[in-house]
């Protein structure tokens, strides 16, 4: 049961639920516009797992526009321009990034909390840009039919009340605003679950922070199984596991791989 706020409201022009991509970028721009924005993030800060390591040119286009991209382009990062695949002994292009009409003809590989971090700094040189860590949000508030802010737990455990003429929930598929307000979800059902393995093919000191990636400066071996059914998923520590072990073959073997997948990759930094 949620707690009655202690302390005085906290007003804002909007309170974003949840601090990944989509929560940074949109408290970036309306910070940039000149509304108070206050973003919720549920963790202590970003470093965890998360489901894509992969920045794609309109994302890079749109931080040129920005006037973002040189300092983040500045981060380590690996660049990676074409994408082949091997079939069955037959090799295809799948993607050619350098045939794109933008600045960057590339896919940046960075691990995704480098990418948050990025973006919450920036962010926070805004003025009306507020970032808080350890808060997690809890039920809107509805008065008049309307919603009116969202009640929160903070840090140490108390119950804060936040003030927003507007509430944008970016806190992903289980989301507690699109819970809270009602909003139907659609099904849309999905494709089998794709798992990639990444290993390389020469030995190579691995970087401490993007050990699954396995990649500092060479091209990337990438195995693919499509895993259906009561098929076993792979955990992320075991990825880490064996990217650590500098030998991933033992782990992919573990998996009847279809594809192979390979990238031409070099160091962004």
């Amino acid at each position: 049961m949620t707690q009655m706020p202690t302390g005085s409201p906290i007003k804002t022009d909007c309170c974003i639920v949840g601090g990944g991509p989509a929560g940074l970028m949109l408290g970036y721009l309306l910070a940039r516009a000149g509304l108070v924005v206050t973003v919720l993030e549920k963790h202590g800060d970003f470093l965890r797992d998360f489901r894509g390591d992969t920045i794609h040119p309109s994302t890079l286009e749109i931080l040129h526009h920005l006037s973002l991209l040189e300092a983040f382009l500045r981060l380590p990062h690996q660049r990676v321009v074409k994408l082949t695949a091997e079939f069955h002994g037959k090799s295809m292009t799948l993607a050619d990034f350098s045939r794109l009409p933008v600045r960057c003809k590339f896919m940046a590989f960075m691990p995704q909390w480098d990418f948050l971090n990025f973006l919450a700094e920036r962010a926070q040189r805004l003025p009306g840009f507020t970032l808080r860590f350890s808060t997690r949000a809890q039920k809107l508030i509805r008065e008049d039919g309307r919603i009116q802010g969202v009640i929160a737990q903070g840090p140490g455990g108390e119950t804060l009340c936040f003030r927003a003429g507007l509430v944008v929930g970016t806190d992903g598929r289980q989301s507690m605003v699109r819970r809270d307000a009602g909003l139907p979800r659609r099904e849309f059902g999905a494709p089998p679950a794709t798992w990639y393995g990444f290993g390389c093919r020469k030995s190579l000191p691995i970087h401490r922070r993007t050990a699954a990636m396995a990649a500092q400066n060479a091209t990337l071996s990438c195995w693919i199984g499509a895993i259906t059914g009561n098929a076993a998923t792979a955990s992320s520590k075991e990825v880490l596991t064996a990217c650590a072990r500098r030998d991933s073959t033992p782990f992919c073997n573990k998996w009847r791989t279809s594809a192979r997948l390979t990238a031409d990759a070099c160091p962004g930094r």
